[in-house]
């Protein structure tokens, strides 16, 4: 249920920003965050929390470019 909780967060944030990136990080963010809520082994967080480092330093160079404001948004062409 945590992962389901994070995909809709990561709809909505793309959805109002138009930006994946921000979308997944701040999924990944939730994720630790909303298992807390849920009775999951303890193994299960650690591995959120690892994963959560990973998904940042992967996209720490998507998280230069939204503070620059030079990060691309998505853009769905009609033709």
């Amino acid at each position: 249920l945590p992962a389901l909780i994070c995909l809709g967060i990561f709809i909505i944030v793309v959805a109002l920003t138009g930006f994946v990136s921000l979308g997944s990080l701040i999924a990944a963010i939730s994720w630790p965050v909303i298992s807390l809520f849920f009775d999951l082994p303890v193994l299960m967080l650690v591995i959120a929390l690892v994963m959560v480092v990973l998904i940042i330093f992967r996209h720490k160079d998507n998280i230069i470019r939204l503070f620059n404001g030079t990060e691309k948004k998505i853009s769905i062409k009609k033709n």
